[in-house]
């Protein structure tokens, strides 16, 4: 079983882009490199933020919640293998089509001796297609929550 959440806070500005996208990059914290980078260019990985903020700044749309921080955490000693995590990581980013997605695998809690893997993932709520914010509502989490449990339950528990 997994919880999804959405990361309380506000994330307004620009460094709230750069801070988020940084953390969930954080090697130390993805020991194993499992990530994914869609909706924009895959080589730039460094300056991912920069691609995020072109788009918010193309369609002026850059008031309000500048990235949606989205986790999936899973159980302690969860039974998936890295490419199940890689694969979950995928089909999310794949939901979110036509906006930025970035996703990473951490695999140990804040102690970092206990196994508790848990994925990140950032949105771009502006379309690079068309410039639509997503709306970031009670209908919006409880539809990323049912995909996700029908994405889980695919996978051997």
């Amino acid at each position: 079983m997994a919880v999804f959440k959405l990361a309380p806070g506000k994330y307004h500005g620009e460094y709230s882009v750069k801070n988020v996208l940084r953390y969930i990059l954080d090697e130390q914290k993805n020991p194993n490199g499992i990530h994914n980078v869609c909706g924009t260019s895959k080589k730039d990985i460094k300056n991912i933020a920069s691609h995020f903020i072109k788009v918010q700044e193309l369609y002026r749309n850059t008031s309000n919640r500048r990235i949606l921080h989205l986790i999936v955490s899973f159980q302690y000693n969860c039974p998936y293998s890295l490419a199940d995590y890689q694969k979950i990581g995928n089909q999310i980013a794949e939901y979110y089509k036509g906006h930025q997605v970035v996703f990473a695998l951490h695999e140990c809690d804040k102690c970092s001796k206990i196994k508790q893997p848990h994925i990140h993932i950032a949105v771009n709520p502006i379309s690079y297609e068309n410039g639509k914010r997503i709306r970031c509502n009670k209908k919006f989490l409880r539809n990323s929550r049912k995909f996700i449990e029908t994405i889980l339950s695919d996978l051997p528990a």
